[in-house]
């Protein structure tokens, strides 16, 4: 068996807008059924920006930007 997964993409919402031309896609839980089939409708409906205000945004340091970089300190957010 092959175990596999792909991140799907959308337009930003207002929230990373700033930052990046496009955003993951995000399943909120009430979704969760009708994305893996478990539900009738249209899944095709869920390749939307999350809703404004859902995430969290604040500056951290441009070394959160390299695989090399890692530890917890990289979290904190930084004077902008």
């Amino acid at each position: 068996m092959t175990r596999s997964f792909t991140i799907l993409t959308t337009k930003p919402n207002a929230d990373v807008v700033e930052l990046h031309d496009r955003m993951p896609v995000i399943l909120e839980q009430h979704d969760w059924q009708l994305w893996l089939g478990e539900e009738a409708g249209d899944h095709t409906a869920l390749m939307r920006p999350a809703a404004d205000g859902l995430l969290r945004v604040w500056p951290v340091d441009r070394r959160v930007g390299s695989p090399r970089n890692n530890g917890p300190e990289l979290l904190a957010a930084i004077a902008a």
